[in-house]
């Protein structure tokens, strides 16, 4: 890490990632695996300047339906905080009116994510929201995920460490069975069948009707 000498500013952007793979499927034979290429994303820079930081996330199922990457902040807010002064922060990027995303060519001051290797930017959501969906994918494979942080620290910035941490969540996309209940997977159906409920006493053997 770089020192802050004379009247060089210098601000240490650190944005610390801590990966939670939620496995929600429960049905035999499909598996998901996941790793990350880093779980800490360090960028230095001068105020006024823009600069990217990128990870990698690698997806593996073989549940046909896929899977959905989703990114949540931890902190108390979605801003960047310096660790030796919490009141000194650098707020997330704001969405233009009428706007989804932010090109880089109309970034103000701020940071933000994008997905399509730093070619648009998003503001971070405020924590105790949901969980925003970076990735959806709907079929099996092994698939790499380029995540990209971007900050521009406005011109009056003080010098200092800032930084956020973040959830990652790798979720399979098949819905989960509920308790005491026996799921039929329609393979890639229209969802269409109807299926009459059965009953059965406890430890009981009973012969299931054929999928609709």
């Amino acid at each position: 890490m770089g020192r802050i000498r004379k009247k060089l500013l210098l601000l240490m952007l650190l944005v610390s990632f801590s990966l939670i793979f939620t496995n929600q499927a429960v049905f035999a034979a499909s598996t998901l695996s996941v790793s990350v290429s880093t779980n800490l994303i360090s960028m230095s820079l001068l105020p006024g300047q823009f600069a990217t930081a990128s990870q990698t996330i690698s997806v593996t199922t073989t549940d046909a339906t896929g899977y959905k990457v989703k990114l949540a902040t931890t902190g108390a807010s979605s801003a960047l905080v310096d660790q030796s002064d919490s009141s000194k922060t650098i707020p997330t990027f704001t969405l233009p009116s009428e706007s989804t995303s932010i090109p880089v060519s109309s970034l103000g001051n701020g940071y933000g994510y994008s997905v399509d290797n730093g070619a648009n930017f998003y503001p971070v959501p405020e924590p105790f929201t949901s969980p925003i969906v970076l990735f959806d994918v709907d079929s099996a494979g092994s698939n790499d995920h380029t995540l990209t942080f971007g900050v521009k620290a406005p011109i009056h910035a003080a010098a200092g460490t800032y930084s956020n941490t973040f959830n990652i969540m790798v979720i399979p996309n098949l819905d989960v069975c509920p308790e005491n209940s026996i799921c039929y997977y329609g393979n890639g159906d229209d969802g269409t069948g109807t299926m009459s409920n059965q009953a059965a006493s406890s430890n009981s053997s009973i012969t299931l009707v054929p999928s609709n």
